[in-house]
Formats: C-alpha cells, structure tokens, sequence
C-alpha cells in the first residue's frame, strides 16, 4: 500500500471543488471527484460527482459487492456530522 496522491484541479470559490485521484500507472484505478456546493432554502446541498475507472476486474467485484456508492455516501454523512447535521444521502 502506498500514499494515495490527491491534487485540487479545479476551484470555483464557494461553489465548486474538483478533486484528481494522481495515477502513477500502477495503481490501476483513480478519476475526479467533483464537489458542488449550493444554498438552498432548507441550507446548503453539497453534491458529488464522480468520475473513475478501475481496471481489475476482481476489485470491481469488490466494488460492486461494497456498494458503489458507499465511499461518497459515507463521505456526506461525516461532512454532516463534523457540523452538526443529520445527512441522508440521495441518489439523482
């Protein structure tokens, strides 16, 4: 295992953050992250966009097996709880 290198590749103050996943090519998977931040009537709606691939088949069965969608999920669940909130991520 070794040091997973992130880069911020794009920023729009207080409205969008993108994240690039640095592939060294042997790592075998990586993408984007893209970060959207919107104020809404009820507060503010944070979503996430992600972009990447994984070459093995065998880690896209553990993938798939994980839940997809388990890494962002759980991302937006602590984003809440640092601040206080209850967060129940929604797929659209």
């Amino acid at each position: 295992a070794g040091v997973l290198q992130i880069e911020v590749t794009r920023v729009v103050p207080g409205r969008r953050i993108v994240h690039t996943i640095l592939d060294d090519g042997t790592q075998g998977w990586g993408g984007t992250w893209t970060i959207d931040i919107a104020e809404t009537p009820a507060g503010t709606e944070v979503s996430i966009i992600e972009e990447g691939y994984v070459d093995s088949p065998f880690f896209r069965i553990v993938m798939n097996l994980m839940g997809q969608h388990s890494t962002i999920e759980s991302y937006l669940r602590s984003l809440g709880a640092h601040y206080g909130e209850m967060v129940t991520p929604r797929r659209d």
